[in-house]
């Protein structure tokens, strides 16, 4: 039996933990306070390390037809998001229409548009991840058919950051998939390179990272916000 990756173990489970997190203080109205918003200055790329995990792990997309891989990706990925989706949306309505006209500053509007513009439920927003994820993978089907066209990947965070810029008017809030698929070609890159550069090499150059991060977060400070693709 192949031993786990223990390192990968703690890292997900403290993205997890940090997700939950953010999703408890932002339900309930605590996301501004000055020492949250620190915490998000230092830990904004977490959500980006699914993707990276997923690409790092990943053993190629070439196998089966197209029509069999769809129907995979559907399986894992889709039908859970649209199940969990129309439960969210069945909970949350529930409540919303009964209580929307004592609560009517803590309750979002309704827009028509959510439905084709937003990949996130009404009643269960979080669920964005899944279909990006989706969405990611059937991009790497596709960009694997085409030798070396994988390396174009590292323009994708600029396409990204000008779906940003022109104010994201991406349907199903797709303007994060570029920098997601992205990360995932990362985590394919990272693999290779934990597998032929020696130990202390690799752990120089980890080290390295660390500190440069470090010092760009001190002397130039941002955020990404992947659910939504602000930057």
């Amino acid at each position: 039996m192949k031993q786990r990756n223990h390192a990968f173990d703690i890292l997900c489970g403290i993205c997890i933990i940090r997700m939950v997190t953010l999703h408890i203080m932002a339900f309930c109205g605590l996301d501004k306070q000055d020492w949250w918003v620190e915490v998000m200055k230092w830990s904004f790329f977490f959500m980006s390390f699914f993707f990276f995990k997923a690409g790092y792990f990943n053993k190629g997309t070439s196998a089966g037809t197209d029509l069999d891989y769809l129907k995979d990706r559907s399986k894992r990925l889709l039908v859970p998001y649209l199940m969990s989706g129309i439960i969210g949306s069945a909970v949350y309505f529930s409540f919303y229409f009964p209580l929307v006209d004592r609560y009517k500053k803590f309750v979002e509007p309704l827009e028509w548009d959510h439905i084709w513009m937003k990949s996130g439920f009404y009643g269960n927003s979080p669920i964005w991840f899944l279909f990006s994820f989706f969405t990611v993978y059937m991009m790497v089907r596709y960009i694997d058919k085409v030798k070396n066209l994988c390396w174009l990947t590292v323009l994708f965070p600029a396409i990204s950051y000008w779906a940003y810029r022109t104010g994201n008017n991406v349907p199903m809030s797709l303007g994060n998939v570029f920098i997601a698929c992205y990360f995932f070609y990362l985590g394919r890159l990272w693999h290779w390179v934990m597998q032929n550069v020696g130990r202390r090499q690799v752990l120089a150059a980890s080290w390295l990272m660390v500190a440069g991060f470090v010092v760009i977060g001190f002397v130039e400070p941002g955020t990404y916000n992947m659910s939504q693709n602000l930057f």
